[in-house]
């Protein structure tokens, strides 16, 4: 039967090339609009899933705590609240929640120092800058004088622009505290984060620094644990989470920003779920008119051939083989013309510095493309073969 199909196709090359035309535009349109539309939304996770999803947690005291001298003025504090320290072992266990990205401890501490007669807040950083550090608290990025900490560094801070405005501090000061001397090696503005100290220092300087206050050893304690969460749509399940690991006494502290942008997300893939179903519409109305409109021109020509001998089931199997061709080289055609436009113009549809190439569904696309085009051509070309051969050889003949 194939050598019929070919003897038809040289027969009539100019309507064959206009029906696989046809079907290379569907296809063309369908495939480039997905990757569009898929690249629209990946811009928009990578955005949304990410804003506002970070929060803090610690434990308030409800005592006055018997190890710090005065605790009304000093100690650890977090929003105007006392608060105590932990074990790190709740932040590993935060850590392993299914909801949460990463976490990091951290420690504030609030003291009265001699020079400048002022009160000053003290943060502990833990070394490297992980998601959850970068965005509750302080890092590298937030530089605007000087460098940010290096591993080796020693009795080494960082100060905030505010406070060094306030106590006219300067980039290589020498800050004095009560328990010892510290090189202002930057200064930091941090903006609107949920943790913000006046100075900054390296963790484990920090431990050394708050024990001249307390009189005991820090080491393996934190009273802040800074939480990434999952993405937005996690955010809330994360904090219950969260909320549950450190106790009933504990409070967490987060923005709101992350529930409009989940709620932009459910929506934004909605409108994609309702603009690719209109899509896949389009390209089976699309190729469906092609194949009928081809089949059609042709029907005397059926009847020749049901004249001849051919029976029904043979001429609907000619037809839906002949489409099936028709329909597979369209596919081919139009796959490689819109993946000639993804590729030649990436900024308007694939960034190919922001999205890897793996990560872009070319597979799941053209799947979904190639098989209801097909779908399409072979109801297209079943249809009008069952009305047409309902007549007679002569009714078909004399167009009746």
């Amino acid at each position: 039967m194939l050598h019929y199909i070919v003897r038809e196709f040289k027969r009539r090359t100019g309507r064959v090339l206009c029906t696989v035309s046809g079907f290379a535009a569907g296809v063309c349109i369908f495939t480039a609009c997905s990757l569009l539309l898929y690249n629209n939304n990946s811009r928009l996770w990578n955005i949304l899933s990410v804003t506002g999803t970070h929060f803090i947690a610690y434990r308030p005291v409800c005592c006055e705590i018997p190890y710090i001298d005065d605790p009304v003025h000093e100690g650890f504090f977090v929003n105007n609240l006392p608060v105590n320290p932990f074990p790190v072992e709740i932040v590993q266990t935060i850590a392993k929640n299914k909801f949460v990205k990463d976490t990091a401890p951290f420690l504030l501490f609030r003291i009265k120092t001699k020079d400048k007669n002022a009160y000053v807040t003290i943060g502990g950083l833990p070394p490297g800058e992980s998601v959850s550090i970068k965005k509750n608290c302080c890092a590298s990025s937030d530089i605007i004088q000087g460098r940010f900490f290096l591993e080796n560094d020693r009795n080494a801070v960082l100060i905030d622009e505010s406070y060094a405005k306030l106590t006219d501090y300067k980039t290589n000061d020498t800050l004095i505290l009560p328990d010892a001397e510290y090189n202002i090696i930057g200064m930091v503005n941090t903006g609107v984060k949920p943790v913000k100290a006046d100075i900054y220092m390296p963790y484990d300087t920090a431990e050394e620094c708050i024990r001249y206050y307390t009189n005991f050893s820090l080491k393996g304690l934190a009273n802040i644990v800074l939480v990434e969460s999952a993405n937005s749509f996690l955010h809330k399940a994360a904090i219950k989470e969260v909320q549950a690991i450190i106790g009933d006494d504990g409070i967490t502290s987060t923005y709101g920003c992350y529930k409009p942008a989940s709620d932009a997300l459910a929506v934004n893939n909605i409108i994609i779920s309702v603009l690719l179903s209109a899509l896949l519409l389009f390209l089976m109305i699309f190729t469906g008119i092609t194949s009928y409109t081809s089949l059609i021109e042709r029907k005397k020509d059926f009847g020749i051939l049901f004249a001849l001998g051919w029976s029904k089931g043979r001429l609907i199997g000619f037809t839906i083989l002949e489409g099936c061709v028709q329909t597979v080289a369209g596919c081919i055609a139009g796959f490689t013309i819109s993946l000639i436009i993804v590729i030649i113009l990436p900024g308007c549809f694939l960034p190919l510095d922001r999205v890897r190439m793996s990560d872009i569904p070319f597979i799941p696309v053209i799947a979904r493309a190639a098989g209801y085009t097909i779908l399409a051509g072979i109801l297209a070309s079943v249809l009008p073969g069952l009305l047409i051969l309902r007549k007679t050889p002569g009714e078909i003949i004399r167009g009746k």
